[in-house]
């Protein structure tokens, strides 16, 4: 059964409007950079307190030290999951790795905001498919508890790295694209289908109307 996770792409009054009107439901929150940084790290205390599962989507990619120390922060605010970028080579998901306790480690693979047409441009020789196949493969065969990736590739990765691994999938559509910088969508039922274990929705839900009933729907779709 895959789980949701909701982006608290919003501002700090929104976002803790969401965390009250979905209290009681099993979920993920995300929280990025504008949001922890806007809030002085007030959101991560809500989410907390209220007992949701907490993701921290920094993408970390720096120097080996900057990033296990990164790590060590994460689990300190009680993180259950963060992101890091598998570009960030052999030694920097090492020392992310020593850090772990609490907190699974997934890597970033190809942003879904990128697509054939940015990997020629940068002069990669690879094939969409496989550039991301190659990049999942290390980061799991490393260590790592998982990787982000488009809804896209997520079966084609599952049936091709020998490791089992947690796959979180952004770039869901819901009744409407996911947003104009998401290229790589897909579908609700496409991504549970495909083997998705998180899938990540922000824009095209948290503004709905009635939130707590579409949230709902969608658990129910997950769950069955």
């Amino acid at each position: 059964m895959a789980e949701l996770c909701i982006a608290l792409d919003t501002d700090k009054e929104r976002a803790k409007e969401i965390i009250e009107e979905l209290k009681g439901l099993n979920l993920f929150f995300k929280v990025g950079p504008y949001l922890y940084f806007s809030s002085r790290g007030e959101i991560v205390d809500r989410i907390n307190d209220n007992g949701y599962k907490l993701f921290i989507d920094f993408k970390f990619h720096d120097i080996p030290n900057t990033v296990r120390l990164a790590i060590r922060s994460v689990e300190e605010m009680g993180a259950d999951l963060t992101t890091i970028h598998i570009l960030g080579g052999k030694e920097m998901i090492e020392e992310a790795i020593k850090e772990r306790r609490k907190t699974k480690i997934v890597g970033v693979t190809l942003l879904t905001s990128h697509n054939e047409n940015f990997l020629r441009n940068m002069g990669v020789a690879y094939d969409l498919k496989e550039y991301v196949l190659k990049l999942a493969d290390a980061g799991i065969s490393l260590g790592l508890d998982g990787i982000v990736c488009s809804g896209r590739e997520v079966k084609y990765l599952k049936e091709n790295i020998k490791k089992p691994f947690i796959a979180v999938v952004p770039g869901i559509s819901y009744g409407e694209v996911a947003g104009e910088d998401q290229k790589r969508t897909v579908s609700i039922e496409e991504a549970k289908v495909k083997g998705a274990d998180i899938i990540v929705m922000g824009r095209s839900l948290i503004n709905r109307r009635n939130l707590r009933k579409e949230v709902m729907k969608i658990l129910e779709i997950l769950e069955l």
